[in-house]
């Protein structure tokens, strides 16, 4: 089973806050994978 983590959409280290409009769940590889990345650059690189 995996378990969900909480990402930030705009990363912090880019100016993303601490707010539930900039949170979603992730499963732990993918939130270590896109590291600092916002989400859709992280998909739009993923899904090349």
């Amino acid at each position: 089973m995996v378990v969900a983590e909480v990402d930030h959409v705009r990363p912090l280290a880019k100016g993303g806050v601490h707010h539930p409009f900039n949170l979603a769940p992730s499963c732990g590889p993918c939130n270590r994978a896109k590291g600092d990345t916002d989400v859709m650059s992280w998909l739009a690189q993923k899904h090349r």
